[in-house]
């Protein structure tokens, strides 16, 4: 989590990831945006995103 002080705005970016063996790893990413318009993550609030992935390994 990222904060401005300044302006009250926050960044989460929580993220979740599963082995499911020595080659296969699955992810679940956000990004989230939040405060005043003007503020430095504010300006993103309605730009918040989820993001999937995953690595094969060999």
């Amino acid at each position: 989590m990222l904060q401005n002080l300044n302006d009250s705005d926050v960044m989460i970016r929580p993220n979740l990831s599963y082995n499911w063996n020595d080659t296969l790893t699955t992810w679940i990413r956000a990004d989230i945006f939040y405060g005043k318009l003007a503020g430095l993550f504010g300006q993103f609030k309605d730009n918040n995103r989820l993001l999937l992935g995953a690595r094969y390994s060999y």
